[in-house]
């Protein structure tokens, strides 16, 4: 017990005591009343002491333990040790082990009969090699620097190996991986987030498509109010989806078809307004068509343009190559006359640019009555016009 201790009980011990005589005295008790007040109160103080000797001898009783097994846990100074390195452990990825290196030591059995200097560290390094395995094998090898420190604390104790010669632990431990072995487990873990991205954006595929065939399009009727909900719900919206209710139906049927799905004249490339197919009809003279089809196969878009003015001569030349090529598709002599004889339909009625069009494409020679008048062209964009000779020029042609 210290001297602060004592001094506290000694007073406190004091007051007690004091406390029932003065009050005795003043009240004008007789002794025998304020006599065993005294005595009862003076126990407190002894309580007091008895409670903080006994803390003292406890805690002194711990100290004495742990003083006792730290002894017993550290190892004595002189022991023999070895340093390793390049130690192959496992990891989750068998193809890819760690490198372990440490300073190995150990603490020979009691006793003299015992294996020798050379098998004593062969026994210590393998069951330190044995303990780490057992950390590594749990662990991804990119985790190597993570995985040391486990290593640190699990390899630092001392323990017994399997036979009972010796205790062994290990101190500098390190755990390191092949460059080449790095860099592929990164590109492999790349490769795996890369997949699970690709695949993430085929379920979200599939259940699109899914959403299409059996909701959206089901029929009709659920084609047209899944085009009505793509947009703004106005007037113009709606006369936009009923000039647009035959191509829905078609839509909706093609996506229920099993079979190849096949051009109608009723299809088209793409879905007009009401304002973009009155363009187009205007431009194309009032004809009320938006797009032309043979043999279930649109013309080519540079002919025929919708948006701006169309090339009639371009058109004629496309519509006579078709038709030359529909009636003589194998006989390569035949399809030249045929077309030697489309050409001079032209050249008689004055479409000198559509001949000489067609010529070109198939290689027919020009005749010399018409090399005369070949630098007269004839624009066709607004409708064929008849360029007139003068008399004296008819006169030499005849």
């Amino acid at each position: 017990m210290t001297y602060e201790e004592k001094t506290l009980l000694g007073t406190l011990a004091g007051v007690l005591l004091l406390a029932p005589v003065l009050l005795g005295l003043a009240l004008g008790w007789p002794v025998w009343a304020w006599l065993p007040l005294a005595l009862v109160l003076l126990t407190i103080p002894a309580l007091l002491g008895r409670g903080i000797l006994q803390r003292r001898a406890q805690q002194q009783i711990r100290q004495e333990m742990r003083e006792k097994q730290q002894r017993t846990e550290d190892p004595p100074t002189p022991h023999p040790s070895c340093e390793v390195s390049g130690l192959r452990v496992p990891t989750v990825h068998p193809e890819y082990p760690l490198l372990l290196s440490a300073n190995v030591h150990w603490i020979p059995g009691p006793g003299a009969a015992g294996p020798g200097p050379e098998r004593q560290r062969a026994i210590a390094v393998e069951s330190v090699h044995d303990r780490a395995s057992a950390v590594t094998a749990e662990t991804g090898a990119l985790d190597h620097e993570i995985t040391a420190h486990r290593l640190q604390a699990a390899l630092g104790t001392l323990r017994q190996d399997g036979e009972g010669y010796l205790q062994a632990w290990a101190t500098d431990v390190s755990l390191s991986l092949g460059e080449q072995d790095a860099e592929r487990l990164r590109a492999l873990s790349e490769a795996a987030k890369d997949e699970e991205l690709r695949q993430r954006r085929r379920d979200q595929e599939r259940g699109l498509r899914e959403y299409l065939a059996e909701d959206a399009l089901k029929d009709a009727g659920s084609a047209v109010v899944w085009w009505l909900a793509q947009g703004e719900m106005t007037k113009q919206h709606l006369e936009e989806t009923l000039e647009l209710v035959d191509s829905l139906d078609r839509l909706s049927q093609l996506a229920h078809s099993s079979g190849p799905a096949r051009s109608t004249p009723s299809s088209s490339s793409r879905w007009w307004t009401t304002s973009e197919r009155t363009s187009a009809e205007t431009e194309l003279g009032g004809a009320g068509q938006h797009g032309f089809e043979f043999d279930g196969q649109n013309p080519d878009p540079g002919i025929l343009p919708i948006n701006d003015q169309a090339d009639r001569s371009a058109l004629r030349i496309y519509f006579a190559k078709h038709m030359i090529e529909t009636v003589h598709p194998e006989d390569e002599h035949q399809r030249a006359l045929f077309a030697d004889r489309v050409a001079d339909m032209f050249t008689t009625h004055r479409m000198l640019r559509e001949a000489a069009g067609i010529r070109a494409h198939y290689s027919l020679s020009e005749p010399a009555e018409n090399s005369r008048s070949s630098d007269t062209v004839v624009d066709d964009a607004a409708g064929p016009q008849h360029t007139r000779e003068s008399p004296a020029e008819g006169d030499e042609s005849r």
